[in-house]
């Protein structure tokens, strides 16, 4: 059994030499499935790369790899998420970022990436919501 893994930055695969199958699992599942099986009635994708094939993992997902019958090499590069304190920064927010007391909530990654088509148009509902959950804090008086 390979070792499955949740990873917790944004990364991409590059398949450099023979195959590798992969199994790529949907955000937010609590722990990873067991079994193959069970992999498949979670909503898993299995895909093979070969030589030259790009595979994006997003941040939160569980996902493992199996060496196909002969040698196999690949290199990942990874990246940080922007999260909802970022946001904050590029809008001009640091004020108020300072304001806001530590929360979980100014380290959850933006939902800029989605895994159906027209998942684009759904951003700005998901960004405003986040923004809406945020600590706000106003001279004199806590938002709830």
């Amino acid at each position: 059994p390979q070792t499955r893994s949740e990873t917790t930055h944004e990364k991409i695969v590059v398949q450099l030499y023979g195959v590798r199958s992969w199994t790529l699992c949907p955000r937010g599942l609590e722990k990873a499935p067991s079994t193959n099986e069970d992999a498949s009635m979670m909503g898993c994708l299995q895909v093979v790369l070969r030589r030259g094939d790009f595979l994006y993992v997003p941040s939160r997902s569980w996902h493992w790899a199996e060496r196909g019958a002969g040698l196999s090499a690949h290199v990942s590069f990874g990246a940080l998420p922007l999260v909802a304190a970022d946001l904050m920064v590029a809008a001009g927010g640091t004020d108020h970022l300072e304001a806001m007391e530590a929360t979980s909530i100014l380290g959850r990654p933006l939902p800029l990436w989605g895994h159906h088509q027209g998942y684009e148009a759904e951003v700005p509902a998901a960004v405003q919501q986040l923004c809406w959950r945020l600590p706000w804090r106003e001279e004199g008086r806590d938002r709830k």
